[in-house]
């Protein structure tokens, strides 16, 4: 039974450059931060920020890829398509390993800030299984396991389609730029999101370190001006001083 859906239009090249062009500014601005308050607190640089770090480089050559593969395969020819197909499948992997380094700094950062043995157990037992996802997919990529694939489509993106109306389905490069449109906006979010917490918790210690100094400064302040008032106890004696000389 055919669908009422209406398909959104593929976005332009110069749209997808506004967006991996925003998305790469934020992205290398929240790794920066994050480094930053790891620097401010004087904590070392484990696996939860190098990790991070190498989900920022994947997350890059995306956003740079999917731009140049779209702006020079947008109308493919026969020639032309197996080759967009090719950079179809090697977006693909990167994103999955990108996505996959972004959960892995997320819960490795979990693991490093709760001391607690369940959650412990929790974030090991959840850091193998995204070990085993990214594994699993790269593989499914590579040898096109079709069961697989399907899955990871209908799950990044929901563009729902009748198998037996080949008519009313989208052209090739049509669904590949809303999957890359997607995707960028999906690596790059979890950048952020993975980073988020780190920052604002340096955020809030500058915060306090300077709003201690700050109180600081101003008791010191107070007790130097209570140091230099004038004593007012000796007003008489004062007075007294200037009726005699009169």
């Amino acid at each position: 039974m055919a669908h009422g859906w209406t398909t959104p239009s593929a976005p332009s090249s110069t749209a997808l450059l506004a967006v991996t062009s925003v998305f790469t500014v934020t992205s290398l601005s929240a790794v920066a931060l994050r480094f930053y308050a790891r620097r401010l607190a004087r904590l070392d640089l484990l696996a939860d920020d190098w990790l991070a770090l190498a989900a920022l480089i994947c997350t890059l050559v995306y956003n740079r890829t999917s731009r140049d593969i779209i702006a020079n395969y947008t109308h493919p020819t026969a020639q032309t398509e197996v080759a967009a197909r090719k950079y179809q499948l090697a977006l693909q992997i990167i994103e999955v390993i990108a996505l996959g380094l972004t959960k892995l700094s997320f819960f490795t950062l979990w693991k490093r800030v709760f001391s607690t043995h369940p959650v412990h157990r929790l974030c090991t037992f959840l850091i193998g299984a995204v070990t085993l996802w990214m594994v699993a997919f790269i593989l499914a990529t590579i040898l096109h396991v079709t069961a697989i694939s399907i899955t990871r489509t209908y799950f990044t993106i929901v563009v729902s389609y009748n198998s037996n109306e080949e008519e009313d389905r989208l052209s090739f490069m049509h669904e590949f730029t809303l999957l890359a449109l997607w995707a960028v906006i999906e690596v790059n979010v979890g950048i952020l999101a993975t980073c988020v917490t780190v920052v604002t918790r340096g955020v809030r210690e500058v915060y306090a370190a300077h709003a201690g100094k700050c109180r600081s400064l101003t008791r010191n302040a107070a007790q130097a001006m209570r140091r230099h008032q004038p004593n007012y106890n000796d007003a008489p004696e004062i007075s007294w001083f200037v009726v005699s000389v009169g």
